[in-house]
């Protein structure tokens, strides 16, 4: 995960096994560098660069993660 808000969390597809067929993205970046074979998203929000600052600016949140195991090797 390289980004989580209150309202989105932001992945490299390539990162999960089985691609979710499920959601759709509700914007699209950098459509100047879109590649020519590759189709727009007609229903999605479109920005020639990064989004502009709107919700996103809010800190991101810490997700919350496991404390380290027993150092000793035992469970106690």
């Amino acid at each position: 995960m390289t980004s989580l808000r209150d309202d989105e969390a932001e992945i490299m597809i390539g990162a999960l096994d089985d691609a979710p067929s499920d959601i759709f993205p509700g914007y699209e970046l950098w459509i100047g560098r879109r590649e020519p074979w590759l189709m727009d998203l007609q229903w999605a929000e479109q920005f020639e660069h990064d989004r502009e600052s709107l919700a996103i600016d809010a800190p991101p949140i810490e997700p919350e993660v496991p404390g380290p195991a027993s150092t000793t090797g035992y469970v106690t």
